[in-house]
Protein backbone atom coordinates (compact mmCIF):
# COMPACT_ATOMS: atom_id res chain seq x y z
CA UNK A 1 0.00 0.00 0.00
CA UNK A 2 1.36 3.26 -0.80
CA UNK A 3 0.43 6.21 1.44
CA UNK A 4 0.82 9.97 0.47
CA UNK A 5 1.99 11.95 3.63
CA UNK A 6 1.50 15.68 4.52
CA UNK A 7 3.67 17.26 7.09
CA UNK A 8 2.32 20.79 8.73
CA UNK A 9 4.05 23.18 11.01
CA UNK A 10 6.78 21.53 13.73
CA UNK A 11 6.08 18.00 12.14
CA UNK A 12 7.34 19.51 8.63
CA UNK A 13 10.49 21.07 10.77
CA UNK A 14 11.14 17.89 12.58
CA UNK A 15 11.04 15.52 9.68
CA UNK A 16 13.53 17.87 7.69
CA UNK A 17 10.27 17.45 4.68
CA UNK A 18 6.74 18.63 3.84
CA UNK A 19 5.75 15.16 3.07
CA UNK A 20 6.76 11.57 2.04
CA UNK A 21 5.39 9.11 0.07
CA UNK A 22 6.13 5.93 1.72
CA UNK A 23 5.15 2.04 0.57
CA UNK A 24 3.72 -0.55 3.55
CA UNK A 25 2.61 -3.84 3.49
CA UNK A 26 -1.23 -4.57 3.89
CA UNK A 27 -2.76 -4.55 7.15
CA UNK A 28 -0.22 -1.84 8.72
CA UNK A 29 -2.22 0.42 11.00
CA UNK A 30 -1.75 4.41 11.66
CA UNK A 31 0.20 3.16 14.97
CA UNK A 32 2.58 0.95 13.13
CA UNK A 33 3.28 4.19 10.77
CA UNK A 34 3.78 6.37 13.51
CA UNK A 35 6.37 3.55 15.09
CA UNK A 36 8.61 3.31 11.31
CA UNK A 37 7.83 7.32 10.61
CA UNK A 38 9.63 8.42 14.41
CA UNK A 39 12.28 5.78 13.54
CA UNK A 40 13.20 7.14 10.45
CA UNK A 41 12.76 10.69 11.54
CA UNK A 42 14.48 10.80 15.09
CA UNK A 43 13.34 11.95 18.62
CA UNK A 44 12.20 15.32 17.46
CA UNK A 45 9.58 14.12 15.17
CA UNK A 46 8.48 11.86 17.34
CA UNK A 47 7.63 14.55 19.82
CA UNK A 48 5.77 16.53 17.22
CA UNK A 49 3.35 13.43 16.63
CA UNK A 50 2.56 12.29 20.32
CA UNK A 51 0.70 16.20 19.87
CA UNK A 52 -0.60 16.14 16.61
CA UNK A 53 -3.65 14.99 15.05
CA UNK A 54 -3.81 12.42 11.78
CA UNK A 55 -5.76 13.83 8.96
CA UNK A 56 -7.10 11.54 5.68
CA UNK A 57 -8.44 14.50 3.46
CA UNK A 58 -8.39 17.05 5.84
CA UNK A 59 -10.30 14.90 7.98
CA UNK A 60 -9.25 14.08 12.01
CA UNK A 61 -8.81 9.99 11.05
CA UNK A 62 -10.72 7.67 13.84
CA UNK A 63 -9.57 4.62 13.12
CA UNK A 64 -6.22 2.77 13.58
CA UNK A 65 -6.57 0.94 10.02
CA UNK A 66 -4.74 3.20 7.28
CA UNK A 67 -7.46 4.31 4.60
CA UNK A 68 -6.73 2.82 1.20
CA UNK A 69 -6.69 5.85 -0.53
CA UNK A 70 -6.18 9.91 -0.14
CA UNK A 71 -4.23 11.94 1.47
CA UNK A 72 -2.50 11.44 4.80
CA UNK A 73 -1.37 14.18 7.00
CA UNK A 74 0.26 14.90 10.60
CA UNK A 75 -0.74 18.87 11.81
CA UNK A 76 0.32 20.38 14.90
CA UNK A 77 -2.43 21.47 16.86
CA UNK A 78 -1.80 23.66 19.89
CA UNK A 79 -2.97 23.09 23.45
CA UNK A 80 -5.34 25.18 25.57
CA UNK A 81 -5.27 26.35 28.78
CA UNK A 82 -7.67 23.58 29.37
CA UNK A 83 -4.80 21.29 28.24
CA UNK A 84 -7.52 19.75 24.77
CA UNK A 85 -6.11 20.09 21.49
CA UNK A 86 -7.73 22.63 19.21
Amino acid sequence: MTVNLRYFAAVAEAAGTRGETVELPAGTTAGDLQDALNARHGEAFARQLAVSAFLVDGVRWPGEGLPSSGWCAWTCFRRSRAGDLE
